[in-house]
């Protein structure tokens, strides 16, 4: 096809195509991994009709993408599409069988998706960075759960209580996130370069229980942070003022029910666990590379 130059590019042993058109580089690329996590002996159930061998869980990934570059270079993009399944899931769930719950092997998860990275300068001094992800990661069939404090049998809970996470999402995985980043930096004379940037990573909701407890959720946010400051042209030291979580949005890295609410006699307490960026931090930093 005119304008396109399809080349092949060795790596040791390894070879890989690579397709030129009109100053832009792509490279597509199909991976498939197994992978093994081995079988675990069931000593801690104390009936007997419990499973004793804990079968070998397997995940299985599928990823396929591309990889390319324009403007000589300057920018950049990775786009990929995956799959990832795990059969014989080892987690402790109920069994209607035994009306217990039990540590053993539940059916498949499954998460598929879509990423895109975008990188590049595409003038002296600016430096871009950004990414989405698309992450449909759900618990399959035949997955049982506990029910969250206080689920009645119309939320799902059923007799014995325990609920199906069918169809749920992951614990803890947002099904969309995006980042994005800038940084600006120009000569001030001398050795020395000013620079001033920031940043912004937003996820969805998070469910930080398998069987959707409102209480666990931690809601959709978008976290920005900002940096100025100055820094060596070999960017070996550097002195910066920076704020993260600048417009102080309280997201918690983990939600989950107080494990003594019925000490409390009340089952709507929760707790929370902050992270780092949870609250507005704002600070000075040095830097220096060796």
């Amino acid at each position: 096809m005119a304008g396109i130059k399809i080349t092949r590019e060795d790596e040791g042993r390894h070879g890989r195509y690579v397709a030129r058109v009109a100053g832009i580089d792509a490279e597509a690329e199909l991976t498939f991994t197994r992978g093994y996590k081995g079988p675990a002996i069931n000593d801690a159930n104390p009936v007997s009709c419990f499973p004793v061998v804990v079968k070998p869980e397997i995940p299985h990934s599928t990823e396929v993408g591309i990889k390319a570059t324009l403007l000589n270079g300057k920018l950049g993009f990775n786009l990929s599409g995956f799959r990832n399944v795990v059969t014989d899931f080892q987690t402790q769930f109920y069994d209607p069988s035994v009306v217990a719950f039990v540590y053993g092997n539940a059916p498949r998860l499954v998460s598929q998706g879509v990423q895109l990275d975008l990188f590049g300068s595409p003038v002296r001094g600016l430096t871009l960075g950004g990414g989405l992800l698309y992450n449909d990661a759900k618990y399959g069939a035949g997955y049982n759960v506990a029910c969250y404090q206080m689920q009645t049998a119309a939320q799902g809970c059923q007799a014995g209580g325990y609920t199906s996470a069918e169809g749920n999402q992951l614990a803890a995985a947002p099904r969309w996130k995006a980042t994005a980043n800038v940084q600006y930096a120009a000569p001030l004379g001398g050795n020395l370069e000013g620079f001033v940037g920031g940043d912004v990573v937003y996820q969805s909701r998070i469910d930080d229980s398998a069987n959707r407890d409102p209480g666990t959720v931690i809601p959709e946010a978008a976290i920005f942070s900002a940096r100025v400051g100055l820094r060596t042209s070999d960017e070996r030291f550097g002195l910066s003022v920076f704020a993260r979580n600048l417009f102080d949005v309280y997201r918690p890295v983990l939600k989950f029910a107080t494990p003594t609410a019925a000490q409390q006699l009340d089952f709507a307490v929760y707790s929370s666990v902050p992270g780092s960026d949870s609250r507005r931090v704002i600070g000075v930093s040095f830097d220096a590379r060796f």
